[in-house]
């Protein structure tokens, strides 16, 4: 949408526009919800490659199945040679029989990425799979958002053939053109474990808090060494055309997008409950209000935000003191053993 000039007519019905298209998106789905992940671990094509795809292959699995809340038959992982193109396809077609529409499904690419008479491959053993194979497995999943985390070389070049409603891919390079090993994995990796990547403090990672993170301290990288940046890791939200970093503001699907499973919500404290329904609420405001900040005054938006991040660390204060009052109390219900 091109942005309105000035005040007026123009910009109340830009920002009507705008809050109804955040409305649509913010349509946040029922708490309970089981995310699953594909991580796919290409062809290492030497020994030390082969070493540093099974570390990240593993980390990865470990940080979805560990702080994120994956349960571990949600996290599939396909690599070297189990990896071929029909072991794709296999998972793809178990995945959408398991995913529910309220879901989110993320794929990870670990491996050797090339761009080739206009089309970028993934480097898998035996026949390649391009970016338009990808896409036409991820049209059929019945998932309601796909987040896409693509760190190979010349990955940049799977941005268009990928990108769609309710899609976000994050990639480590601008072009297919960028064909060097990127850094973009190794930091990645880092930064879901960094807490001040968590910008807004909600203790939940978003797609967007860890392009951010990893992008800055790729580029913090390049400028210590004195060398010429070869990765410029790039974002496409709901079907957008790539940018980086300074685009933040129509990063809103990234935003919504948290790495970390939504708690149940069947979990027998209502008042627990409650809780997390209002933070939900919440980080759906603070969403809403980025996508209208370039039609409200920047003192008014400064003032809104202000408010809903402090809102919003409160909520997240009694939400932990519920937490540990519910732990304590289990423990003091389960008494010492008696032994007949």
């Amino acid at each position: 949408m091109v942005l309105a000039e000035g005040k007026g007519v123009g910009v109340t019905v830009r920002f009507l526009i705008a809050a109804a298209v955040a409305a649509a998106m913010i349509a946040a789905p029922p708490p309970a919800r089981a995310d699953i992940a594909l991580i796919l671990s290409g062809v290492p094509g030497s020994p030390e490659h082969e070493t540093r795809f099974a570390e990240w292959s593993a980390a990865t699995r470990d940080a979805l199945t560990g702080e994120f809340g994956f349960a571990e038959e949600d996290v599939v992982l396909l690599e070297n040679r189990e990896a071929r193109a029909d072991d794709v396809r296999a998972a793809f077609a178990d995945i959408g029989g398991r995913i529910g529409e309220n879901e989110t499904f993320f794929l990870f690419f670990i491996g050797h990425g090339a761009f080739d008479r206009g089309d970028y491959k993934f480097n898998i053993m035996g026949a390649d799979l391009t970016a338009a194979d990808y896409a036409s497995m991820l049209d059929n999943l019945p998932a309601a958002r796909t987040a896409i985390i693509n760190g190979t070389s010349s990955s940049g070049a799977s941005i268009e053939p990928l990108a769609a409603a309710n899609r976000v891919i994050v990639t480590a390079t601008r072009t297919g053109n960028e064909r060097l090993d990127p850094l973009f994995y190794e930091y990645f990796l880092e930064t879901l474990s960094a807490e001040a990547a968590d910008e807004d403090r909600n203790e939940r990672l978003s797609i967007w808090e860890v392009f951010r993170y990893t992008t800055l301290e790729i580029e913090r990288f390049y400028e210590e060494q004195g060398r010429l940046a070869t990765e410029h890791s790039q974002l496409s939200d709901n079907g957008g055309e790539q940018a980086g970093i300074e685009r933040e503001r129509e990063a809103v699907l990234a935003r919504l997008i948290n790495f970390n499973q939504v708690v149940p919500a069947n979990i027998e404290d209502p008042v627990l409950a409650a809780l997390y329904e209002e933070r939900q609420a919440l980080e759906a405001a603070v969403a809403e209000l980025r996508l209208v900040e370039d039609v409200l005054p920047t003192s008014e938006f400064n003032d809104q935000l202000d408010e809903l991040l402090i809102n919003l660390a409160l909520k997240n204060q009694e939400i932990r003191e519920r937490e540990a009052a519910g732990t304590e109390a289990d423990t003091e219900d389960t008494g010492p053993e008696v032994q007949p």
